[in-house]
């Protein structure tokens, strides 16, 4: 009777510890979320901006439109690699029309002197940043999920409780 008493401690003591892990994954992916969410919220301010100047009249925001309703439509049902995986090339595919955009506008000077579109930039760059750290955040909390998981007891209770494994982003 001791014995299944300890075991069941043990058991309740792996148990919390894998939650615990798994509330870190969700925080560090909820940070990561966030940040792209931002950034897909200063993307119509990056093009009012460009409305002002004639000059920009021929550059087209067709395909950053595009992917930034890409990235804003896209939630992961869950935290599995595949998802992740998904999540992560629409992202990119986002990063790289904003540069694409981004670089266009470099020509006109007038455009690039303008404290407001200075402020959004330097705002899109400073989400760019968070979101790179918070993927790491994110991995480095996985790993710890993971490891906790490959533990005994608690492999023992992933099994029993079909608990998914977290993917790296």
């Amino acid at each position: 009777m001791v014995a299944l008493g300890v075991l069941a401690a043990w058991g309740a003591g792996a148990w919390a510890h894998l939650r615990e892990a798994e509330d870190d994954v969700l925080d560090a992916w909820n940070l990561v979320e966030s940040n792209c969410i931002r950034r897909v919220d200063l993307i119509p301010s990056l093009i009012a901006c460009v409305r002002d100047y004639p000059q920009l009249d021929s550059i087209s925001s067709e395909k950053l439109l595009k992917a930034r309703e890409t990235a804003a439509n896209f939630v992961p049902e869950d935290l599995s690699q595949d998802n992740l995986d998904a999540f992560r090339e629409i992202q990119q595919d986002l990063d790289e029309e904003i540069d694409s955009f981004r670089s266009q506008l470099s020509s006109c000077e007038e455009l690039m002197e303008n404290e407001g579109f200075k402020n959004l930039d330097g705002m899109l760059s400073d989400c760019h940043e968070k979101i790179v750290n918070a993927c790491e955040v994110y991995d480095m909390a996985a790993d710890r999920y993971e490891e906790t998981a490959e533990s005994f007891p608690a492999n023992l209770l992933i099994r029993l409780f079909d608990r998914e494994p977290k993917g790296q982003y």
